[in-house]
């Protein structure tokens, strides 16, 4: 035997017949095989000679007729081309998949052949062979399910694209389509395809294309592309091959050259990140329709990470999206933008380096497969090295290696059963094999056939990180510079747009991308030639389609506007191409034409009107299009929660696509914001006019809040409005000009110069300009309006003008401090006389008005002031003319430094010297500079100044120059300061930088000395802001960061007071904002919170206006901004204005602070002079002088004190401060007596705190707020109402979050527990306030966790064998542990079993939360109580605020169990984005946890009040006699119910235009949003307050909200109808009953109820048992009367009846109804259908319808035939049947009557009948009756235990008939009753009185004689003597008096 190393197979196709004969259809080369199966055949075969291959065909012939065979076959060959020999292989007898390679070159049809065959036609009989050789060539390729990747493993699976194009030289046939599969059972051959060819090479190219053409996707991978590399091969094309070379390649690992892995990663990436995006886009849509809000996380992210593997290498890729279909890849810190177009076969088109590569992507359990122009790359997926998984679905034959055998890298392990074939399954890595299939398994591909056990030490091989990146890859032709100006502004508004709409890049690629875009489309704005070449296209493409003459003007148009584009007059001819539009128009003779014209013409008409304003319109509306577009998304996020937001714009818009949109654009605000604001600074610094031309959009920007554009957008608008520097800079010159005579050299016009003086217009930057003007005389009045302008605020005694050296102008001046400057508040000494007279030289010889040289010299060198403003060009300019301008100050050089020297130490060691002050130097030298070009910046120009004051210090302090300040001007900029003074040893007070030194006094910087202070620079130049932290003693970390806002407003005094009242509304309130935008910049960029901060505003100019006005207009503008300022913490905004009355004009200081945040408090201080001080005095009322009364002007701000720190931490976390609640008790009883304009009394309101001593025992005390150290605070708190006499007692119990986060300990719940308990044994209302609580308390023992040690098992692994404390430790901490004594080592330790911890943690909270839920169980039983939910309730304090029942809820809290954050970690995604989602108001409300939602804590206080102004004082009836009503009782109500279907607040409340039955104004509605079928509330009846139950007789709908974490939930809308009980609203109204009657209320139910809801879900929800719920209530009232009306064409039926009946509680209920009301068991139409049938309706027509009536009769009559009892009959029941309805309708009026109140009342079931008109006057007599009524029974019954209520009610009868036995008045009567029952309880000898005088004598006597039983007459003695020696002797003797009497 030979082996054949090289050998190629080839094959002859035999054709032979029945007769013997046999021929050959010349053969076929089928050697390119793997495993021995075909894949490559062509026809015919060309590798064996001619002669050899005759030998071979002659041999197969023989062969044939030797065995006698006739059909077609096959004789296959292995021919040795290097031998040149052959042998047989093996004869098929049938015809194999390959022989159309045979009839392509022979033209014979085999299988018509082969038929022709069987049915015995002879080879002779059939034209076979028409040619003598092949024609042509053909190759074969055979298209398998294999992945040649893998060593050709076949696969399985679906086909989802399969297209294949036969032509004349190429044909093929596949086995499936697209959309069908390919099963693990079948063949992995699914098609054939045949090239034919003139030659080999020609077949080869035919069949190459073929290849490159064909798309085939589906799960599987195929051979197509590896077949197509094949047959490209030097070895194929040389035909060189064997049967061993393919099986040589696939074990080579050969593979085609594959595209670039950049290309094939960006392809992957792109199809990844578009497919998430649009999966994660719909999920959230989805979720929208349903009703469920997910969190924006749940939205697509912005950047997508991405890891791909390939081959060894990883891959690492971010994705953001920046366009719809755009996306930026980065790749190693480079970046590749492209764009993506989406094919409709769910491919990708996408362009790089200017080749288009068209991808598919295909994702398995392993890998990633991405076909990019049909070449496969893959891509695989991270995945546990430790388990061996199948990589297609198939069958598992066998293990090859047994269970728990170890196993090394590469063995195989596993057989499986692929398609027909066997795999074998390696292992990845050495370990031990663990199975975990069964053999016979059948696996899906990915399915874990084995796992291994790696070894410890193993180091699992991890990929290379790839580090190529993109920088010579780019997305298309780099075409954009070459783009038209207006393509290119298309492509980047797009750019734009796609930001707004809500794709952006991220991290920090987005401030660079955002100002490039708006650079770019300003950039393109200022090309000229935009409109020209956008024009230029358009007429391109309609060339030859409009009129020639038309087109040759427009171009002429278009021409000449090209030629005159350097003009800076020029315009686009927008309107000129439009008149010529029309114009040719005009000359069309008919409609129609005119038509045609105008629609040819469109893109040019359009083009005009987008050119219409030039291109200057152009950008304003695209800009315009912008803010409009931003503003229009972000206005519905400005509520407080997203979740909120989301829900209004799902009920304002029904278009999920819409609001998916628009969220999906709102999370990308901060990228809009930055965008915005780069378009606004862009529009503030090239075109300023265009922003007024946009105020609207712009102002709808600067609404928003919290967006940094929306401050940048205020900054644009106030500058917007301010004029140009270069107008203010020709105005300002026009008046200098105007006020001088250049001739004259004079100023002839000094009043035109002050109005630069006064004018408010900024002028600062503008005025250095004129320092150095042309003119000397404006250069010198230029510096005399400066100073004039600074020192403003100081008494300038004298100005003059000098010329010093070489500058360019000079002004010498001397002025004194005002009476309320810092430094005269604090200088009060005598200076001493030699330091005086050493200084006297100092002083120039100028005329100072009020002081005498002599006499005041003191008092000058005290308080005034010389002043040198200088300008000069630059600082060497200064310094060589400096001497000469120290000796405008008297100083002249010393020659002996010495002396200098000592002079300067003698005065620094002044005794008088303060650290703050100099008293001698009192000079001021003000140096101005002209700023160098290019400019410098602060560093390098403090440098410079401190050097030089540093080099002349010695002569500045020997001049007496208190500071020198260095202005540095550059045009169009404000002046740059640098100031150094002289306590500093004339370094730079850093403070002052920037600020004009003469201003500071103005803003009062003294007042901040507690603080250090740091200057922020503004970009408003009106606006000063400091950053000042508290100075500490002792070292400590500073806590007090605050920001000072401080601003001057110079302006001309105001004459008139309505001028006055305008300037101050508008300018007050334009700077209080601007100081709030400066404010906001600054605490966004700071690092510390900060707290308190303070705005302070100085009006310079005097208004005409009384003060009071003054105060009450900027309280207005600060309680319109008070959201605002609260949320930038401003506690105090401070005013200084000048009031001017009668000539005379005053300070006046305006201070309004809230500390808490909720109330906004006034004072309002004059300035006046006392023993040379300026003083606050306070004008106001006298019991609230305000805290600054009599204190200095300069009095510092302090610092924050405990209670400040304590309620910015509870502010913080979300609620008021536990201890400011009490203030706002006070704060709302004051408003609630204001609001009715009534004067409260004087203490109408005390508050005493609650404490447990060490025993446990309760004490009121009074303290301080914030001593408490536990979280839990509690007060008692006694106050008038208006709506009760006398004084109101509650316990009111809070939470504070300050502690522990307000959770619950045992410390907390015994004080709650014992607060509680307080109120329910004086029967007085307890209020819980929840603050901002966090449950039970959760801790750990800190003592034990700081020194327990660990004994190990195994460190590494994290292994723990015990813990344990050492003796030391255990013998401090013993009592909070366990331990067991153990020793290890000779180490003696104590093994810790188990750990006790504090006693204020976990079970003993959990025991405590026990103890106050059952004491607020009680609570409700027993007394009123009302929960206010104010920031969290959580655990325990969600299960207090339920307990509680009444609760009212601020919108802002949640009443929770666990945190939204811990249910998804539980849940394992971003389910929930708050905890508002799951128990704000929304969901409170709406499911009746929460009775009413108010908008903070004040209100909810507020609300509480009000509540517990229905509530009587301490739970017992109401004192009726003193009741007050401003509403008349007797009224009648003028509300009219004119259909069924009515609202019940109108018959309750009445409108604007009628009255109802209660009193104007009380209704208070509860739970308004749950249940909504029953109204349930608290009102007032003539002043009484009761408790309301009403109907809605409306259909009502109400929502389910859907679960975002039930994928599956929806959002529902019930719809439930009016006038019945559902399960819901059956409940509400019995817990309201019990509410109402626990408040101790009677109770008025407008009954308005045809029954209870009995469908099948309500009866599973439970209505049964809520509707004997209401039994229950109804039946256990005690309280007052229940009063029942039924209101016109109201009913009340069946179920709803029974459980209202009067019989429920007869002392309680009474029915009443209005005359067209109806009650009954059914409504008539059911009672109709149940007992008027249909044969009591003809008994009713042959009654009263005569026809029918003879009919009946004529049948009756027994004489008719049978034709005529049918022709009767058939008439009666025609009859019967007209007669139907309105018999119907008779039977139902019928049965109405039955259900009339008149009847009812007869029957004793209704109390009285009483129309709506009479039932307010009724009901408010029969109310205060029964009221009275009950009162004197309790008095019966309390005198007389065992007298019943009917014995008391009939005792009282008796007593009303013998007083009325004459009158005739009956007892039925309310009126005269209820004035009777009164009498007797006031008068004290009234029967009642008396009677209960009797009884109580009569019980004290049967008391006495039951003792006095069995004793023993001694003993009785002692008893009575003991008694009379307890009495005076007074009363001893009136009792023995009448004891004698008796006897």
């Amino acid at each position: 035997m030979e082996f054949a190393d090289s050998a190629r197979h080839l094959e002859v196709q035999l054709l032979c017949d029945q007769l013997g004969n046999a021929i050959s259809l010349y053969g076929r080369d089928c050697s390119i095989q793997r495993r021995h199966q075909k894949i490559i055949e062509e026809a015919p075969q060309t590798i064996a000679p001619k002669d050899q291959w005759k030998n071979m065909e002659e041999g197969a012939v023989r062969l044939a007729k030797l065995v006698g065979y006739h059909s077609t076959g096959t004789v296959e060959y292995l021919y040795d081309p290097n031998k040149k020999r052959f042998c047989f292989l093996e004869l098929n007898p049938r015809l194999q998949v390959e022989h159309p390679c045979t009839e392509m070159i022979s033209d014979v049809n085999l299988p018509a052949t082969q038929l022709c065959v069987g049915l015995g036609i002879s080879l002779d009989e059939m034209p076979l062979l028409t040619q003598e050789k092949p024609r042509g060539h053909v190759i074969a390729c055979r298209i398998t399910a294999e992945n040649p990747d893998e060593g050709f493993r076949p696969g399985s699976g679906t086909v989802q694209e399969l297209n294949f194009r036969s032509s004349k030289n190429v044909w093929g046939y596949f086995s499936v389509v697209a959309s069908g599969a390919l099963h693990e059972y079948c063949d992995s051959q699914f098609g054939h395809i045949f090239a034919w060819g003139e030659t080999r090479a020609q077949a080869t190219s035919n069949l190459g294309m073929v290849l490159r053409e064909i798309s085939i996707r589906g799960d599987f991978r195929t051979t197509v592309e590896y077949l197509s590399h094949l047959i490209e091969s030097e070895t194929f094309r040389n035909s060189s091959f064997s049967t061993g070379w393919l099986d040589f390649l696939i074990a080579s690992r050969d593979r085609p050259d594959a595209h670039d892995e950049r290309v094939s990663a960006i392809c992957t990436a792109l199809h990844i990140a578009d497919r998430h995006w649009t999966t994660v886009t719909q999920q959230y849509k989805s979720a929208l329709e349903k009703g469920q809000i997910l969190p924006l996380q749940s939205l697509p992210p912005k950047e997508l990470p991405l890891n791909l593997i390939l081959g060894n290498q990883l891959i690492s890729l971010k994705i953001a999206r920046p366009a719809s279909s755009s996306f930026c890849i980065e790749l190693n810190n480079t970046q590749l933008t492209l764009h993506i177009f989406r094919l409709s076969d769910s491919g990708i088109l996408v362009q790089l380096n200017g080749v288009s590569y068209c991808a598919y992507l295909q994702e398995t359990a392993e890998n990633l497969r991405v076909t990019i122009n049909n070449q496969t790359v893959v891509f695989d997926k991270e995945k546990d090295p430790s388990l061996i998984t199948s990589s297609s679905a198939g069958k598992l034959v066998r293990y090859l290696v047994e269970d728990g055998a170890p196993v090394v890298e590469g063995q195989d392990v596993a057989e499986l059963e692929v398609m027909k074939m066997v795999m074998t399954v390696k292992s990845a890595l050495p370990g031990k094999i663990i199975h975990s299939k069964k053999p016979g398994a059948f696996l899906i591909n990915g399915s874990v056939i084995a796992r291994l056990e790696l070894g410890a030490n193993l180091q699992v091989p991890k990929p290379e990180i790839y580090t190529r990146d993109f920088t010579d890859i780019h997305s298309s032709p780099s075409r954009d510079m070459k783009n038209p100006p207006h393509r290119q502004l298309e492509k980047v508004i797009g750019n734009i747009h796609a930001v707004l709409d809500g794709f952006a890049v991220s991290g920090e690629r987005v401030e660079k991308w955002v100002k490039r875009l708006v650079t770019s489309m300003f950039a393109i704005f200022r090309n000229r030639r935009l409109p020209l070449y956008e024009m230029r296209e358009v007429m391109t493409r309609l060339s030859g389609r409009i009129p020639a003459e038309l087109e040759g003007l427009i171009n002429e148009d278009l021409k000449k506007y090209g030629t005159r584009l350097g003009s800076m007059l020029i315009r686009f001819p927008a309107m000129k191409i439009l008149k010529h539009l029309n114009s040719y128009a005009g000359k069309l003779a008919t409609q129609e034409e005119r038509t045609l014209h105008y629609v040819s013409v469109s893109q040019i008409h359009s083009l005009c009107q987008k050119y219409a304003d030039d291109i200057r319109g152009l950008q304003k509306n695209v800009v315009k299009e912008m803010l409009l577009k931003f503003t229009e998304v972000e206005k519905h996020f400005q509520s407080r929660t997203f979740e909120k937001s989301v829900k209004e714009i799902l009920i304002k818009n029904e278009d999920i696509n819409k609001t998916t949109e628009m969220i999906l654009s709102h999370r990308n605000r901060i990228e809009k914001s930055k965008l915005i604001d780069e378009i606004l600074n862009v529009l503030l610094k090239h075109d300023g006019e265009m922003i007024l031309e946009m105020q609207n959009e712009i102002e709808g920007v600067a609404c928003l809040r919290s967006f940094s554009c929306a401050l940048t957008a205020r900054q644009v608008l106030i500058t917007g409005h301010q004029p140009s520097f270069q107008r203010r800079h020709n105005q300002i010159e026009t008046i200098f000009l105007s006020a001088i005579d250049n001739s004259a050299n004079a100023l002839v016009f000094p009043d035109r110069l002050q109005q630069l003086v006064v004018s408010e217009t900024a002028i600062f930057d503008v005025l250095p300009e004129f320092f150095y003007h042309k003119l000397e005389l404006v250069r010198f009045a230029a510096l005399e309006v400066y100073v004039q302008r600074a020192y403003t605020a100081y008494i300038i005694e004298c100005v003059d003008t000098i010329p010093i050296g070489t500058s360019k102008a000079a002004v010498e001046f001397q002025f004194s401090l005002p009476c309320n400057h810092p430094s005269r508040q604090s200088s009060f000494g005598n200076i001493p006389t030699p330091g005086i007279a050493q200084n006297r030289e100092s002083f120039p010889d100028l005329c100072i008005a009020g002081y005498e040289y002599e006499k005041n010299f003191e008092e000058l060198s005290r308080f005034g002031r010389t002043g040198l403003m200088v300008a000069y060009d630059n600082l060497e300019d200064f310094e060589n003319n400096i001497y000469d301008v120290l000796t405008c100050f008297g100083y002249l050089k010393s020659e002996d430094s010495d002396d200098d020297e000592s002079d300067s130490s003698d005065l620094n060691a002044h005794p008088y010297m303060s650290d703050d002050d100099d008293p001698y130097a009192v000079h001021t030298l003000n140096v101005f500079l002209r700023s160098k070009k290019g400019g410098e910046d602060d560093e390098m120009l403090e440098k410079r100044f401190r050097e030089f004051s540093q080099v002349y210090q010695k002569d500045f302090r020997a001049a007496c120059i208190r500071r020198i300040t260095f202005a540095v001007h550059k045009k169009s900029h404000m002046p740059k300061f640098f100031t150094f003074r002289s306590r500093d040893e004339y370094r730079e007070d850093e403070i002052y930088r920037h600020l004009e030194p003469a201003l500071a006094f103005q803003l009062e910087l003294s007042r901040l000395r507690n603080f250090t202070l740091k200057l922020y620079q503004t970009q408003n130049h009106r606006m000063h802001l400091y950053h000042g932290i508290a100075k500490n003693k002792g070292g400590k970390e500073p806590i007090d960061h605050r920001f000072f806002v401080r601003a001057i407003i110079r302006h001309s005094d105001l004459i008139t007071e309505e001028a006055s009242f305008s300037y101050l509304r508008s300018e007050g309130e334009r700077l209080l904002i601007e100081s709030l935008d400066e404010l906001e910049v600054a605490i966004k960029s700071h690092s510390y919170k900060t707290d308190q901060n303070h705005v302070f505003l100085n009006f310079a100019p005097s208004v005409n206006m009384e003060a009071n006005e003054v105060l009450n207009s900027v309280s207005e503008a600060v309680l319109k901004y008070g959201r605002r300022l609260w949320e930038l913490r401003v506690t105090q905004a401070e005013l200084k204005i000048n009031v001017r009355q009668d000539e005379e004009t005053t300070s006046y200081r305006i201070f309004l602070s809230s500390e808490d945040g909720y109330r906004l408090e006034s004072h309002l201080y004059r300035e006046v002079v006392q023993s040379q001080k300026t003083i606050f005095l306070s004008i106001g009322p006298d019991e609230d002088p305000g805290p600054l009364n009599g204190l200095s002007t300069d009095t510092p701000y302090s610092t924050k004190d405990l209670l400040q720190t304590a309620r910015y931490k509870a502010q913080s976390a979300g609620c008021a401060y536990a201890y400011d609640y009490p203030s706002f008790f006070k704060s709302a009883l004051k408003s609630s007596w204001e609001d009715k304009k009534v004067k409260h009394p004087k203490d109408f309101f005390t508050c005493n705190e609650l404490i447990l001593d060490k025993s446990g025992k309760l004490h009121e005390v009074t303290r301080d707020p914030a001593q408490n150290t536990i979280g839990m605070v509690a007060w008692r708190m006694k106050f008038n109402q208006l709506t009760i006499q006398g004084k109101r007692e509650i316990i009111v119990i809070a939470n504070d979050s300050t502690v522990q986060q307000g959770s619950f300990g045992p410390a907390e719940d015994d004080l709650f527990a014992a607060a509680s308990k307080l109120a329910r044994d004086e029967g007085i209302p307890r209020i819980y306030i929840t603050g901002n609580n966090s449950g039970a308390r959760i801790g750990l023992s800190k003592d034990v966790q700081s020194c327990f040690q660990v004994a190990w098992k195994d460190q590494e692994a994290g292994l723990v064998e015990y813990f344990y404390l050492s003796s030391a430790d255990y013998s401090k901490y013993s009592s909070q542990v366990i331990a067991e004594h153990v020793t290890c080592e000779s180490e003696s330790r104590y093994k810790i079993n188990a750990i006790i911890g504090s006693s204020d943690c976990g079970t003993a909270a959990l025991k405590g939360s026990g103890l106050i839920a059952g004491e607020t169980s009680k609570a409700y039983r027993e007394i009123p109580t009302i929960s206010l939910v104010t920031g969290r309730a959580v655990g325990i304090g969600a299960y207090l605020v339920r307990l509680g029942q009444r609760v009212v809820q601020v919108e802002s809290s949640f009443v929770i169990l666990t945190g939204f954050v811990a249910l998804n970690s539980v849940l394992g995604s971003s389910v929930y984005s708050s905890n508002q989602q799951l128990g704000g108001p929304q969901i409170m409300s709406k499911n009746g946890v929460s009775h009413l939602t108010v908008a903070d804590d004040y209100a909810g206080i507020r609300t509480v009040i009000h509540w517990l102004s229905y509530i009587p004082v301490k739970g017992g009836l109401l004192d009726i006699p003193k009741i007050i009503c401003d509403d008349p009782p007797e009224r009648q109500v003028t509300v009219e119910i004119k259909e069924k279907t009515y609202e019940a607040r109108r018959i309750l409340a009445g409108d604007s235009e009628h009255l109802g039955i209660l009193d104007r104004g009380s209704l208070l509605e509860l739970q308004p949003d749950w249940a909504k079928t029953v109204l349930i509330g608290r009102g007032r009846l003539g002043g009484i307050p009761i408790g309301i139950i009403a109907a809605e007789t409306r259909q009502v709908t109400s929502l389910v909200p859907a679960d975002p974490a039930d994928r599956n939930s929806q959002e529902k809308i019930i719809t439930q109808a009016g006038s019945v009980w559902f399960p819901d609203s059956a409940f509400k109204t019995a817990q309201a009953i019990r509410d109402i009657d626990q408040e101790g209320l009677p109770l008025l139910i407008l009954a308005n109820w045809r029954g209870f809801s009995g469908g099948m879900k309500d009866m599973y929800d439970q209505v049964l048992k809520f509707g004997a719920m209401i039994v229950d209530a109804l039946s256990e009232y005690k309280s007052g009367p229940v009063l029942v009306y039924i209101p016109p064409l109201g009913e009340l039926r069946g179920g709803a009846w029974a459980v209202l009946d009067k019989s429920i509680n007869p002392a309680k209920i009474e029915l009443y109804a209005d005359p067209n009301s109806r009650s009954g068991v059914l409504e008539p139409e059911g009672t109709v259908k149940i007992k008027m049938k249909e044969k009591n309706l003809q008994e009713l027509m042959c009654r009263f319808d005569s026809q029918m009536k003879e009919l009946q009769t004529t049948l009756n009559s027994g004489s008719l035939t049978t034709e005529q009892i049918g022709t009767t009959s058939e008439l009666s029941h025609l009859r019967s049947k007209s007669l139907q309805d309105a018999y119907h309708n008779l039977a139902i009026q019928f049965a109405d009557l039955h259900d009339m109140p008149q009847a009812v009342a007869n029957k004793q079931c209704l109390t009285k009948v009483v129309p709506l008109a009479e039932c307010r006057k009724f009901l408010y007599n029969r109310l205060r009756r029964k009221l009275l009524e009950d009162k004197c029974v309790d008095l019966i019954k309390d005198s007389d235990p065992d007298v019943t209520r009917d014995e008391a009610i009939a005792t009282l009868e008796r007593y009303f008939f013998q007083n009325h036995l004459k009158s005739g008045v009956k007892w039925e009567e309310d009126v005269p009753v209820e004035k009777w029952l009164a009498e007797q309880i006031e008068n004290a000898n009234s029967h009642l009185n008396i009677m209960i005088q009797q009884n109580q004598s009569d019980i004290m006597l049967k008391q006495v004689l039951k003792l006095s039983e069995n004793q023993e007459v001694d003993q009785i003695a002692d008893v009575v003597q003991s008694l009379l020696d307890s009495l005076s002797d007074e009363k001893q003797k009136q009792v023995l008096s009448i004891i004698n009497v008796n006897r």
